[in-house]
């Protein structure tokens, strides 16, 4: 198998990981979202003023790089540290969830589209996911209203916030990721 980049790419097995609490960890990866929607001139009103008024941390200098531009290298990028100029099926990378697993984190992932759809699903499953998410699993669920890339934000969000309940109920560390499709 092909090695990490050796341009970005610092193994966290080099790095001593002490968990120093079992907090739980919530990742929503927000499809085609920018800052422009905060823009009055164009939508009569700041679309993101609810998200303006959480007590977040915001990332003014985020800059994006290069091999990281759409949505599956977007993720590459944020879960494993580096840009993908490589398959992300090949490599021998360290991403944060197999650090979690590592850790005795429950690993969720969930989004409205299919987990075929740029292999998505290989790429979790390969990084300790447990339990995956996308059009095919809404539809063996029964799930019927669909938009063109698969289930709809809200009712994603539905059943994010009824599993985030159950992992929260079950009382073992967990990280539950979101990715949104019909922004």
């Amino acid at each position: 198998s092909q090695q990490p980049s050796t341009k970005t790419y610092i193994a966290p097995n080099s790095k001593k990981i002490s968990k120093k609490s079992s907090k739980n960890l919530v990742l929503i990866y927000m499809e085609s979202i920018e800052d422009s929607y905060r823009d009055t001139r164009l939508f009569g009103k700041n679309l993101l003023a609810e998200l303006d008024d959480i007590n977040s941390i915001k990332f003014d200098k985020y800059q994006q790089l290069p091999g990281t531009g759409w949505t599956i290298a977007g993720m590459f990028a944020t879960q494993c540290g580096d840009y993908l100029e490589i398959s992300f099926l090949t490599n021998d990378y360290t991403c944060l969830s197999d650090i979690l697993d590592s850790q005795g984190y429950y690993n969720v992932y969930m989004q409205g589209a299919s987990l075929k759809f740029t292999r998505t699903g290989d790429f979790l499953k390969k990084h300790k996911y447990h339990e995956l998410y996308g059009r095919d699993e809404w539809k063996e669920r029964g799930f019927t209203k669909f938009n063109d890339w698969g289930l709809y934000d809200d009712d994603l969000f539905a059943q994010a916030k009824i599993k985030f309940e159950q992992l929260h109920t079950n009382g073992k560390a967990f990280n539950l990721t979101i990715l949104t499709v019909d922004t």
